[in-house]
């Protein structure tokens, strides 16, 4: 049976309205491409160290690397990444050298950056799914001291980007100052005070198996009840079988 080869993705040609095909047909026209190794999988690696898993993953990434470099065209290039840790190339070559990378399974992807003569469409961008985390602050009428609640919502919005999605929450947010009475006659209101963080969430839709709407990273101190020793595990097993 045949092995099927993995090419590598191609991003960009639809800001041109392109196939790769119509692409090539351009011949000597300047292209600026940029193209990654092949992701590596890591899995092999678990059973060493991690010094050794770092020295076979850099020798096995610069082995992917050679490779490219050894197709490019030109020596006329700009490393992606560093020397001692490269991630790919960029750099101009004619339109018909793309096909020497559109079949390479070392490669992980391929972009199409300018194209000689040629402008990139206006597309429309479309509506994503943002959260929103910010601060309520719970103002009693006359309160100088004690403590007082700061409520921290996090609220789903789509929106273009950022900066739309932090508008659009903002004007209904400012709703919130509207006062009521508390069961001893006191004013009180949810007093809007700030967007904290929001999150692009990349979703188009809200998947019903779960979507991830926030994250934070947070620090503590480590505990013997948090270590993980994967290596100790890997022995165990070698030993029970």
């Amino acid at each position: 049976m045949k092995k099927k080869i993995i090419k590598p993705t191609i991003y960009g040609l639809d800001d041109y309205g392109l196939s790769l095909k119509k692409l090539v047909s351009f011949k000597d026209r300047t292209v600026k491409l940029r193209a990654h190794i092949a992701y590596i999988n890591r899995k092999p690696l678990f059973p060493f160290t991690p010094e050794i898993r770092k020295k076979k993953l850099n020798e096995a990434e610069k082995r992917l690397f050679n490779k490219l470099k050894d197709i490019w065209p030109s020596k006329d290039y700009t490393v992606i990444g560093s020397k001692k840790k490269p991630g790919g190339i960029s750099g101009h070559l004619r339109a018909t050298d793309i096909r020497k990378f559109v079949n390479k399974n070392f490669l992980q992807d391929i972009w199409i950056e300018e194209i000689e003569r040629m402008r990139k469409r206006k597309i429309r961008k479309g509506k994503l799914w943002f959260a929103v985390k910010a601060h309520f602050a719970i103002q009693i009428e006359g309160q100088i001291k004690g403590f007082q609640k700061v409520e921290e919502r996090i609220v789903i919005i789509r929106a273009v980007d950022c900066k739309d999605a932090k508008k659009r929450l903002i004007k209904d947010f400012k709703k919130y100052n509207d006062p009521y009475l508390n069961k001893y006659g006191e004013m009180v209101r949810w007093h809007f005070e700030k967007v904290v963080d929001i999150y692009n969430m990349n979703a188009d839709i809200i998947d019903p198996k779960g979507t991830e709407v926030f994250y934070k990273f947070i620090r503590r101190r480590m505990k013997p009840a948090y270590e993980w020793h994967p290596l100790k595990e890997i022995e165990k097993q070698k030993r029970c079988v």
